[in-house]
């Protein structure tokens, strides 16, 4: 993974974390050019395996994330706590 963060704090946290599991290399926006892309492609086979240790299914983090803060929300303005409440209000 060939990551350009944009100048946001969390594209740049992101950023670091790909670099640091070594799942794939961050580039600045100023360096994207052709030799830097051909060495990172080069470079391809080293992040197969970090990547491979790290895929998973994070469907049921994402859910239980989404519902824990929908049901925050629900609580300020006196709805239900469900992700019902917000697909039919």
């Amino acid at each position: 993974m060939l990551v350009m963060p944009e100048h946001t704090i969390e594209q740049r946290l992101n950023a670091a974390a790909v670099d640091r599991v070594g799942i794939g290399r961050q580039l600045c926006h100023t360096d994207v050019m052709a030799h830097a892309v051909e060495r990172f492609l080069a470079e391809g086979r080293r992040y197969r395996g970090p990547m491979r240790n790290t895929v998973r299914d994070g469907r049921a983090d994402a859910l239980r994330a989404i519902e824990r803060f929908a049901s925050q929300l629900c609580r300020e303005r006196g709805r239900r706590s469900s992700l019902q409440a917000w697909r039919f209000a």
